[in-house]
Protein backbone atom coordinates (compact mmCIF):
# COMPACT_ATOMS: atom_id res chain seq x y z
CA UNK A 1 0.00 0.00 0.00
CA UNK A 2 0.65 3.46 -0.59
CA UNK A 3 2.61 5.13 2.39
CA UNK A 4 3.94 8.66 2.80
CA UNK A 5 7.61 9.51 1.77
CA UNK A 6 9.18 12.21 3.39
CA UNK A 7 11.62 14.46 0.67
CA UNK A 8 13.89 16.97 1.62
CA UNK A 9 12.08 19.83 -0.20
CA UNK A 10 14.87 21.50 -1.40
CA UNK A 11 15.09 20.38 -5.10
CA UNK A 12 14.66 24.03 -6.03
CA UNK A 13 17.80 25.09 -5.08
CA UNK A 14 19.05 25.36 -8.73
CA UNK A 15 16.43 27.37 -9.71
CA UNK A 16 17.20 29.94 -6.71
CA UNK A 17 20.90 30.76 -6.91
CA UNK A 18 23.37 32.99 -8.87
CA UNK A 19 25.58 31.74 -10.88
CA UNK A 20 28.41 32.03 -8.51
CA UNK A 21 26.23 28.97 -6.33
CA UNK A 22 25.14 31.48 -3.62
CA UNK A 23 21.42 32.23 -2.91
CA UNK A 24 20.52 35.85 -4.74
CA UNK A 25 19.79 38.22 -1.70
CA UNK A 26 16.47 40.46 -0.99
CA UNK A 27 18.16 44.27 -2.66
CA UNK A 28 16.70 46.86 -0.26
CA UNK A 29 14.40 49.37 -2.26
CA UNK A 30 14.05 53.25 -1.90
CA UNK A 31 10.79 53.60 -2.46
CA UNK A 32 9.90 57.86 -2.91
CA UNK A 33 7.22 59.88 -1.15
CA UNK A 34 3.66 58.31 -2.03
CA UNK A 35 0.92 60.45 -2.26
CA UNK A 36 -2.91 59.45 -1.30
CA UNK A 37 -4.10 57.96 -4.54
CA UNK A 38 -0.85 56.95 -5.87
CA UNK A 39 -1.51 53.61 -8.19
CA UNK A 40 1.07 51.02 -6.75
CA UNK A 41 1.82 47.35 -8.00
CA UNK A 42 2.18 45.45 -4.41
CA UNK A 43 3.83 42.11 -4.04
CA UNK A 44 0.90 40.31 -2.05
CA UNK A 45 1.51 37.18 -0.04
CA UNK A 46 -1.03 34.62 0.99
CA UNK A 47 0.95 34.33 4.32
CA UNK A 48 0.75 37.79 4.97
CA UNK A 49 -2.84 38.20 4.32
CA UNK A 50 -4.99 38.56 7.54
CA UNK A 51 -8.26 37.34 5.96
CA UNK A 52 -6.84 34.48 3.94
CA UNK A 53 -7.70 36.71 0.10
CA UNK A 54 -5.86 35.44 -3.23
CA UNK A 55 -6.46 36.73 -6.48
CA UNK A 56 -7.94 34.22 -9.18
CA UNK A 57 -7.79 35.05 -13.46
CA UNK A 58 -11.37 34.21 -12.93
CA UNK A 59 -14.37 33.84 -10.56
CA UNK A 60 -14.86 30.33 -11.59
CA UNK A 61 -11.78 29.40 -10.54
CA UNK A 62 -12.77 30.80 -7.33
CA UNK A 63 -15.80 28.98 -6.99
CA UNK A 64 -15.30 25.92 -8.29
CA UNK A 65 -13.20 23.24 -7.62
CA UNK A 66 -10.01 22.98 -7.06
CA UNK A 67 -9.87 26.64 -6.39
CA UNK A 68 -6.90 27.87 -8.17
CA UNK A 69 -5.47 31.61 -7.61
CA UNK A 70 -2.34 33.28 -7.44
CA UNK A 71 -1.50 33.52 -3.85
CA UNK A 72 1.81 34.81 -4.32
CA UNK A 73 2.69 37.63 -6.58
CA UNK A 74 1.81 41.02 -8.05
CA UNK A 75 -1.17 42.73 -7.68
CA UNK A 76 -2.72 46.10 -8.54
CA UNK A 77 -3.19 48.46 -5.67
CA UNK A 78 -3.78 52.36 -4.42
CA UNK A 79 -2.19 54.03 -1.83
CA UNK A 80 -4.78 55.35 1.08
CA UNK A 81 -2.35 57.76 2.84
CA UNK A 82 0.55 59.64 2.28
CA UNK A 83 3.85 58.05 2.88
CA UNK A 84 7.24 59.59 3.49
CA UNK A 85 10.25 57.28 3.86
CA UNK A 86 11.73 59.22 6.42
CA UNK A 87 8.83 58.15 8.97
CA UNK A 88 9.57 54.14 8.04
CA UNK A 89 10.44 52.08 10.73
CA UNK A 90 10.67 48.12 9.83
CA UNK A 91 9.86 46.60 13.35
CA UNK A 92 6.53 49.52 13.33
CA UNK A 93 3.62 47.93 11.39
CA UNK A 94 2.06 51.24 11.82
CA UNK A 95 4.81 53.27 9.31
CA UNK A 96 4.20 50.81 6.52
CA UNK A 97 2.96 51.64 3.34
CA UNK A 98 -1.04 51.90 3.86
CA UNK A 99 -2.50 50.34 0.49
CA UNK A 100 -6.26 49.48 -1.16
CA UNK A 101 -5.86 46.37 -2.84
CA UNK A 102 -7.14 46.97 -6.96
CA UNK A 103 -10.97 45.16 -7.00
CA UNK A 104 -10.87 41.66 -8.57
CA UNK A 105 -11.76 38.30 -8.37
CA UNK A 106 -10.67 37.82 -4.55
CA UNK A 107 -11.34 34.81 -2.95
CA UNK A 108 -10.29 32.54 0.11
CA UNK A 109 -9.70 28.82 0.15
CA UNK A 110 -13.40 28.43 1.02
CA UNK A 111 -14.96 29.73 -2.25
CA UNK A 112 -16.32 32.61 -0.41
CA UNK A 113 -15.87 35.88 -2.29
CA UNK A 114 -13.99 39.40 -0.78
CA UNK A 115 -16.81 42.42 -0.76
CA UNK A 116 -14.77 45.02 -2.59
CA UNK A 117 -17.37 47.34 -0.95
CA UNK A 118 -15.54 46.59 2.57
CA UNK A 119 -12.29 49.06 3.29
CA UNK A 120 -11.51 46.80 6.23
CA UNK A 121 -10.70 43.51 3.96
CA UNK A 122 -9.58 46.04 0.92
CA UNK A 123 -6.97 47.95 3.04
CA UNK A 124 -3.57 46.41 4.51
CA UNK A 125 -0.25 48.02 5.48
CA UNK A 126 2.63 46.65 3.40
CA UNK A 127 6.22 46.68 4.13
CA UNK A 128 7.74 49.37 1.52
CA UNK A 129 10.36 46.65 0.11
CA UNK A 130 7.55 44.90 -1.49
CA UNK A 131 5.56 48.08 -2.89
CA UNK A 132 6.60 50.14 -5.84
CA UNK A 133 4.86 52.93 -8.26
CA UNK A 134 2.59 51.60 -11.24
CA UNK A 135 4.81 50.71 -14.06
CA UNK A 136 8.05 51.23 -11.93
CA UNK A 137 8.85 47.44 -11.61
CA UNK A 138 12.28 46.15 -12.57
CA UNK A 139 12.79 43.59 -15.46
CA UNK A 140 13.11 40.44 -12.82
CA UNK A 141 9.63 41.54 -10.91
CA UNK A 142 7.94 41.75 -14.53
CA UNK A 143 9.15 38.88 -15.73
CA UNK A 144 9.26 36.42 -12.91
CA UNK A 145 12.72 34.06 -12.71
CA UNK A 146 10.80 31.54 -11.00
CA UNK A 147 6.34 30.03 -11.31
CA UNK A 148 5.20 27.45 -8.73
CA UNK A 149 2.03 25.58 -8.41
CA UNK A 150 1.49 24.13 -4.91
CA UNK A 151 -1.29 21.57 -5.36
CA UNK A 152 -2.55 21.13 -1.63
CA UNK A 153 -5.51 20.33 0.53
CA UNK A 154 -8.18 22.86 0.66
CA UNK A 155 -8.68 22.71 4.48
CA UNK A 156 -5.98 23.59 6.95
CA UNK A 157 -4.03 20.62 7.78
CA UNK A 158 -2.69 19.89 11.58
CA UNK A 159 0.96 20.38 11.72
CA UNK A 160 1.50 17.31 13.77
CA UNK A 161 4.66 18.27 15.42
CA UNK A 162 4.24 16.28 18.85
CA UNK A 163 4.45 12.82 19.63
CA UNK A 164 5.69 9.83 18.18
CA UNK A 165 6.02 9.83 14.54
CA UNK A 166 5.97 13.94 14.60
CA UNK A 167 7.44 16.19 12.55
CA UNK A 168 9.02 18.31 14.51
CA UNK A 169 8.29 22.27 14.39
CA UNK A 170 8.10 22.09 10.50
CA UNK A 171 5.49 20.26 10.21
CA UNK A 172 4.21 17.30 8.38
CA UNK A 173 4.21 18.15 4.50
CA UNK A 174 0.59 19.34 3.59
CA UNK A 175 0.21 20.99 6.61
CA UNK A 176 -0.04 25.12 6.20
CA UNK A 177 2.97 25.34 8.83
CA UNK A 178 4.98 23.58 6.25
CA UNK A 179 3.85 25.23 3.40
CA UNK A 180 4.48 28.61 4.71
CA UNK A 181 7.92 27.46 6.08
CA UNK A 182 8.63 26.73 2.64
CA UNK A 183 7.07 29.64 0.98
CA UNK A 184 9.12 31.91 3.41
CA UNK A 185 12.04 30.17 2.27
CA UNK A 186 11.41 31.17 -1.44
CA UNK A 187 10.97 34.35 -0.69
CA UNK A 188 13.29 35.09 1.56
CA UNK A 189 16.07 33.33 -1.42
CA UNK A 190 14.36 34.96 -4.27
CA UNK A 191 12.64 38.12 -3.15
CA UNK A 192 9.43 39.39 -4.85
CA UNK A 193 10.88 38.00 -8.42
CA UNK A 194 8.46 35.00 -8.08
CA UNK A 195 5.32 33.61 -7.98
CA UNK A 196 3.28 30.81 -6.53
CA UNK A 197 -0.02 29.28 -8.04
CA UNK A 198 -2.26 27.65 -5.96
CA UNK A 199 -4.50 24.50 -6.42
CA UNK A 200 -7.05 23.71 -3.34
CA UNK A 201 -7.79 20.48 -3.72
CA UNK A 202 -10.71 18.42 -1.28
CA UNK A 203 -11.25 15.00 -2.94
CA UNK A 204 -9.59 12.44 -4.99
CA UNK A 205 -11.98 13.72 -7.77
CA UNK A 206 -10.73 17.15 -7.63
CA UNK A 207 -7.14 15.85 -9.69
CA UNK A 208 -8.84 14.45 -12.36
CA UNK A 209 -10.24 18.32 -13.16
CA UNK A 210 -6.61 19.84 -13.51
CA UNK A 211 -5.15 20.17 -17.08
CA UNK A 212 -1.89 21.35 -17.50
CA UNK A 213 -2.92 22.62 -20.93
CA UNK A 214 -5.50 24.82 -18.87
CA UNK A 215 -2.70 25.99 -16.49
CA UNK A 216 0.13 26.95 -18.44
CA UNK A 217 -1.09 30.19 -19.80
CA UNK A 218 -1.45 31.61 -16.32
CA UNK A 219 2.19 31.10 -15.54
CA UNK A 220 4.67 34.21 -16.28
CA UNK A 221 7.98 33.01 -14.78
CA UNK A 222 10.89 31.74 -16.97
CA UNK A 223 11.27 28.51 -14.92
CA UNK A 224 8.55 25.99 -13.71
CA UNK A 225 7.96 23.67 -11.14
CA UNK A 226 5.09 21.69 -9.37
CA UNK A 227 4.79 20.91 -6.15
CA UNK A 228 2.52 18.59 -4.58
CA UNK A 229 1.88 18.61 -0.32
CA UNK A 230 -0.67 15.44 -0.16
CA UNK A 231 -0.30 12.35 0.91
CA UNK A 232 -1.27 9.01 -1.37
CA UNK A 233 -2.67 6.05 -0.68
CA UNK A 234 -4.27 2.94 -1.96
CA UNK A 235 -7.84 3.93 0.33
CA UNK A 236 -10.20 5.11 -1.97
CA UNK A 237 -10.73 8.62 -1.57
CA UNK A 238 -8.06 9.11 1.41
CA UNK A 239 -9.81 7.38 3.75
CA UNK A 240 -11.61 10.67 4.75
CA UNK A 241 -8.35 12.08 6.74
CA UNK A 242 -7.13 15.85 5.87
CA UNK A 243 -4.71 15.89 2.90
CA UNK A 244 -5.19 11.72 2.32
CA UNK A 245 -5.76 11.15 -1.67
CA UNK A 246 -6.08 8.01 -3.84
CA UNK A 247 -2.12 7.08 -4.90
CA UNK A 248 -3.39 6.46 -8.69
CA UNK A 249 -5.56 9.45 -8.95
CA UNK A 250 -2.02 11.79 -7.88
CA UNK A 251 0.63 10.33 -9.74
CA UNK A 252 -1.78 10.15 -13.03
CA UNK A 253 -1.78 13.92 -12.06
CA UNK A 254 1.55 14.67 -11.69
CA UNK A 255 2.33 12.58 -15.04
CA UNK A 256 -0.41 14.58 -16.86
CA UNK A 257 1.45 18.01 -15.53
CA UNK A 258 4.75 16.37 -16.51
CA UNK A 259 3.96 15.76 -19.89
CA UNK A 260 2.70 19.60 -20.08
CA UNK A 261 5.82 21.17 -19.12
CA UNK A 262 5.68 21.64 -15.70
CA UNK A 263 8.06 19.12 -14.00
CA UNK A 264 7.82 17.69 -10.30
CA UNK A 265 10.08 19.18 -7.99
CA UNK A 266 8.66 17.84 -4.50
CA UNK A 267 8.24 15.40 -3.78
CA UNK A 268 9.47 13.10 -6.32
CA UNK A 269 9.21 13.04 -10.49
CA UNK A 270 6.58 10.58 -10.49
CA UNK A 271 7.67 7.45 -11.51
CA UNK A 272 9.96 7.56 -9.28
CA UNK A 273 7.68 8.90 -6.51
CA UNK A 274 5.35 5.41 -7.64
CA UNK A 275 8.18 3.22 -6.65
CA UNK A 276 8.81 4.67 -3.65
CA UNK A 277 5.63 5.46 -2.27
CA UNK A 278 4.66 1.81 -3.05
CA UNK A 279 6.99 0.31 -1.29
CA UNK A 280 7.44 -1.71 -4.62
CA UNK A 281 11.42 -1.46 -4.44
CA UNK A 282 11.82 -3.81 -1.62
CA UNK A 283 10.77 -7.21 -3.39
CA UNK A 284 13.34 -6.05 -6.19
CA UNK A 285 16.29 -4.83 -3.56
CA UNK A 286 16.14 -8.04 -1.25
CA UNK A 287 17.21 -10.00 -4.41
CA UNK A 288 20.64 -7.91 -3.72
CA UNK A 289 22.27 -9.27 -0.91
CA UNK A 290 24.56 -6.36 -0.55
CA UNK A 291 21.94 -4.09 0.23
CA UNK A 292 20.60 -5.58 3.52
CA UNK A 293 16.96 -5.61 2.81
CA UNK A 294 14.99 -8.03 4.65
CA UNK A 295 13.17 -10.74 2.39
CA UNK A 296 10.27 -9.26 0.24
CA UNK A 297 7.58 -10.46 -1.66
CA UNK A 298 4.56 -9.04 -3.61
CA UNK A 299 0.54 -10.86 -3.63
CA UNK A 300 -2.44 -9.54 -5.40
CA UNK A 301 -4.72 -8.06 -3.20
CA UNK A 302 -7.53 -10.71 -3.38
CA UNK A 303 -5.03 -12.85 -1.85
CA UNK A 304 -4.22 -11.07 1.29
CA UNK A 305 -6.11 -11.99 4.52
CA UNK A 306 -8.76 -10.22 6.12
CA UNK A 307 -7.84 -7.66 8.45
CA UNK A 308 -8.17 -9.63 11.98
CA UNK A 309 -7.65 -12.83 9.82
CA UNK A 310 -5.13 -15.32 9.89
CA UNK A 311 -1.54 -14.99 8.35
CA UNK A 312 -0.62 -15.88 5.22
CA UNK A 313 2.45 -18.69 4.72
CA UNK A 314 4.86 -17.44 2.07
CA UNK A 315 8.08 -19.79 1.11
CA UNK A 316 11.35 -18.50 0.34
CA UNK A 317 11.69 -17.40 -3.29
CA UNK A 318 15.50 -17.58 -2.95
CA UNK A 319 16.39 -19.74 -0.52
CA UNK A 320 17.09 -19.73 2.94
CA UNK A 321 14.09 -20.94 5.57
CA UNK A 322 10.20 -20.71 5.17
CA UNK A 323 9.02 -17.28 6.70
CA UNK A 324 5.60 -16.33 8.13
CA UNK A 325 3.83 -13.17 7.51
CA UNK A 326 2.73 -10.91 4.06
CA UNK A 327 4.89 -7.84 2.93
Amino acid sequence: SFEPVPARDSTLHAAMVTASGEAPPLAPTILPRLRAGDRLDVFHRLADEKNGWFLTHCALAGISRPRIGRTEGWAEATATEDWDPADFSEGAPATWVAVRWAPGHWYDRYGSRLDSSNDQLMTQRVPPALVRRAGERSQAERCPQLSLVHVRWGEPVPPCCEGPGGWGAIGAPPSDVHIGRWERHVFESLGPTYEVLSVFVNSSDDLAKLQPQLLRPLFEGRSLAALYFLWPTAREDGHGLEAFVEAEKLLALMARMEAGGLSTSFPHPSHLYRLLASKAWLAQACLCPQLKVPLTTRVARQEAPPLGGSKMEVPSSIGGERSEGCS
